[in-house]
């Protein structure tokens, strides 16, 4: 059973794909560019930040691939092409929550906790509701493919007795 029919309230859950796809490459390339000129211009003079910036660039790649098996997956209609994305976008929900109780711990204004804290709550829902927009497609993707083999079995049956 799937959790969500639209995405965003709106639109498909094949166009919220396409769309956190797309943007997701643009926010990959832009990241991986800047990543790059700092590279270039700030290691000459620090060259162990070097290894950061190497990384910074590697989870780029990765993501980069993750958003476009999403793309891929959602035009082919291949539920296991979306798993990446599902997967990676847990990972990081898991790992920004954790940075953000360390951030949060260490804190000592109360006014920036505050301010901090809510602006993160409000990010954690919007990305726990995208995740489950993507849930929900593999899903609909998953009945989709079930329907399809009953449909195609029955055909096959009906076919045998004529």
């Amino acid at each position: 059973m799937r959790l969500f029919k639209k995405c965003c309230f709106c639109c498909q859950l094949e166009t919220g794909a396409y769309t956190i796809g797309i943007s997701g490459l643009v926010g990959c390339a832009i990241n991986i560019a800047l990543t790059i000129f700092f590279l270039a211009y700030h290691t000459k003079n620090h060259p162990e930040s070097t290894s950061a910036v190497i990384i910074q660039v590697g989870f780029a790649v990765v993501g980069a691939f993750c958003f476009t098996s999403l793309i891929v997956g959602t035009k082919k209609r291949n539920r296991w092409l979306l798993l990446p994305y599902i997967i990676l976008s847990i990972i990081g929900l898991i790992a920004n929550t954790v940075l953000v109780i360390r951030i949060l711990a260490s804190a000592s204004d109360y006014k920036f906790q505050l301010v901090f804290g809510i602006s993160y709550m409000l990010g954690f829902c919007l990305a726990v509701y995208i995740i489950l927009c993507m849930i929900s497609l593999f899903l609909k993707i998953k009945h989709e493919q079930i329907e399809d083999k009953a449909n195609t079995f029955y055909k096959l049956e009906e076919n045998r007795h004529i």
